[in-house]
C-alpha cells in the first residue's frame, strides 16, 4: 500500500502514524508490543479514547493512589520484560532447530571425492581428499584425481 504522494515529499508527515502502528503490533518473538515493553502498559488507541470519554483527572486526586500505580507499573514492566526474554529465548531455540534441520554438517574421509565449484568462473571440478586437517575439514589434491 503506497501512502506517500506522487512527488514523495510528504514521507516525513507519515512517520508518526507508521511508527505508532509498528509499536502497537505484537511481535512474534516477544509476544508483546514494543510499546508494552517500553512503557509497561498497552497503548491506548484513538478508538479506546473515544469510548472512554473525558478521562481527565483532578490534580488534587489521591496522590497515594498515583504513587502506588507507579510502583505497580514498575513491577509489571520488570515481569513483562522477563517474560519477553523467555519468549525470545524460545523463538531463538525454534529458529536454531529449523536451521539445524536444513544445515547438516559434512564429514569427509581420505579418498573421498568432492565437488569444488567456482561461481566466479561458473565451473566445477572433482577433487580428492588427501589428508584430514581435523574432523570436519580435509585437504584436497589440487592437481585433481590421482
Amino acid at each position: 500500500m503506497k501512502v506517500v504522494n506522487k512527488t514523495a515529499d510528504n514521507w516525513d508527515d507519515l512517520l508518526d502514524p507508521i511508527l505508532f502502528a509498528y509499536r502497537t503490533n505484537k511481535q512474534a518473538s516477544t509476544k508483546l508490543t514494543p510499546f508494552e515493553l517500553m512503557y509497561g502498559v498497552k497503548a491506548k488507541l484513538p478508538t479506546d479514547l473515544e469510548r472512554e470519554g473525558d478521562a481527565s483527572a483532578d490534580p488534587e486526586d489521591d496522590v497515594e493512589a498515583r504513587r502506588q500505580r507507579i510502583v505497580d507499573l514498575g513491577e509489571a514492566m520488570v515481569e513483562q520484560r522477563n517474560r519477553a526474554l523467555e519468549n525470545i529465548a524460545g523463538a531463538q531455540a525454534k529458529q536454531k532447530q529449523r536451521y539445524d534441520i536444513k544445515h547438516q554438517r559434512s564429514s569427509y574421509n581420505i579418498g573421498d571425492k568432492v565437488l569444488k565449484s567456482s561461481s566466479a568462473s561458473n565451473s566445477a571440478e572433482v577433487l580428492l581428499v588427501i589428508r584430514m586437517l581435523h574432523a570436519m575439514q580435509g585437504q584436497i589434491d589440487q592437481k585433481g584425481q590421482r
